[in-house]
């Protein structure tokens, strides 16, 4: 299924959920798990959940990986609960596992509402990742194991969190979560730290921004084997515990739904509640209210050009750029109209790159510091090279600074940093590259990662016997 289709098959469904009459009769629920293992009290909770949790009943459940062995937890789901259930990878689950759930789940058609589920189609038993709606909630199943080789320790790739940006763009539904076995706080916290996302805390840090910048009500995950709640920045993180028969606190998670909220019960596997909690629906207002967003070839620029329909608090766009869709720069920024009922057509324009495809995204910032991305267009150029190399952007700056270059055929390259007195203070690059563009940004510091004072530094591109200079500002 097409993301356009994925899209509208969202707005069809949310029109089909709110056409039911208000009231009680709305309410809802369903079951998280995780890290049910082979030494686990998953058969003992889920007999006491079909004789207890019965007004509402869960419709199905939601399970944080680590499954451990597959067949079997299926198996086990079938007798003592028998409702669907949707599940992400863990780091235990080998790859018998993966090829069970997508021949058992996938491929048998068990898994009921799946609103996208390109990756499989295009890969297989390789990369679990789907989404599913049921009435007013919607899921995105985060295969975080992705990526051969596979066990990656949690590594969240481009091409994932450009499907996951594709799924949450203009997703109209009230609560949206999103599903992975491992943990993503940004701070060390236990057993979590140096371990999971943790060890790539840029790729980490990039998947949280995406969930707070699509205002995601949470994220769904387990392999701590210690239940936690935290609100980081907006966004819940709930660790759904551990079913099993360990000496940490094995819980389970009942999530009780209406239109108004959800009540989120966390029971112990004993059957006694840990604590109760609420969620409230998403505010899918948005502030700025984007036309259009495209792009035109001028010689060897690339003019971007967006309309807005009407804005609220809007500061500005801020313009990134990226050569791989995956890792971007600002490159530039346009004030915006603060708060107009009026439309408004903004412009940029940048310098066309040899690289064939080049990546463009806005940020719009509210005043508040708030901020959105739209979505990525492709900018499709086909160029001569050329050597060059751009003003750094912001100039002048602080914190971090953007530049670009450019080298018309490969060879040895270096960029480096100069001081007033003519003393190099770092290298940037200083290896070989194939002819093309690239952008790289400075945070400031010297070679050894210390802070450099304000003033005037010189940054100076070289290969094949070519030179150019250009001069920057450092403000402390």
């Amino acid at each position: 299924m097409t993301h356009a289709i994925a899209r509208l098959f969202i707005t069809l469904s949310l029109v089909l959920t709110f056409s039911a009459a208000p009231g009680r009769s709305d309410e809802w629920a369903f079951l998280g798990l995780s890290d049910t293992r082979e030494d686990n009290a998953m058969e003992s909770v889920l007999q006491w959940v079909t004789e207890n949790l019965v007004n509402p009943a869960p419709q199905f459940l939601v399970h944080g990986g680590d499954l451990d062995p597959a067949r079997e937890t299926e198996e086990i789901i079938k007798k003592y609960f028998g409702k669907p259930f949707y599940s992400t990878m863990g780091n235990h689950d080998k790859d018998v596992c993966r090829k069970h759930l997508h021949q058992s789940l996938y491929l048998g058609k068990k898994l009921p509402n799946v609103v996208d589920s390109t990756f499989i189609e295009a890969k297989g038993a390789d990369a679990m990742f789907y989404s599913f709606a049921y009435r007013n909630v919607y899921f995105i199943i985060l295969d975080v194991f992705y990526q051969e080789p596979f066990r990656q320790f949690g590594k969240v790739y481009g091409e994932q969190l450009q499907w996951l940006e594709d799924l949450l763009i203009d997703n109209p539904y009230p609560y949206i979560f999103v599903v992975g076995h491992e943990p993503a706080y940004p701070q060390k916290w236990q057993r979590n730290y140096g371990d999971c996302l943790d060890r790539y805390p840029e790729s980490r840090d990039r998947f949280w921004e995406v969930l707070v910048t699509y205002d995601v009500t949470g994220y769904l995950c387990g392999h701590t084997h210690c239940y936690l709640r935290q609100n980081i920045q907006g966004v819940l993180h709930l660790d759904m515990g551990e079913c099993a028969e360990h000496e940490w606190e094995d819980t389970f998670l009942y999530f009780t739904v209406t239109n108004d909220s959800i009540r989120v019960t966390t029971y112990q596997v004993t059957g006694g509640i840990r604590e109760q909690f609420s969620i409230k629906p998403r505010d899918v207002v948005t502030p700025v209210e984007l036309a259009f967003f495209s792009y035109n070839l001028l010689d060897d620029q690339i003019k971007l050009f967006w309309q807005t329909a009407t804005e609220t608090n809007n500061y500005g766009f801020e313009i990134q750029k990226s050569l791989d869709n995956s890792n971007f720069s600002r490159i530039g920024f346009i004030p915006g109209q603060g708060t107009t009922q009026k439309s408004q057509r903004y412009e940029f324009l940048d310098r066309a790159s040899n690289s064939g495809i080049s990546y463009y995204r806005l940020k719009q910032i509210d005043h508040t510091g708030e901020f959105k991305f739209t979505k990525t267009i492709e900018a499709k150029v086909h160029t001569t090279p050329v050597f060059w190399l751009s003003q750094n952007y912001p100039n002048p700056f602080n914190q971090e600074t953007t530049l670009c270059f450019e080298i018309d055929e490969p060879g040895y390259v270096t960029l480096t940093l100069y001081n007033v007195n003519g003393q190099v203070v770092h290298r940037l690059v200083d290896d070989y590259r194939d002819s093309g563009a690239y952008l790289v940004n400075w945070s400031g510091a010297d070679c050894l990662g210390n802070a450099l004072p304000s003033g005037i530094y010189f940054y100076q591109l070289s290969t094949n016997n070519k030179q150019v200079t250009m001069k920057m500002v450092l403000t402390r």
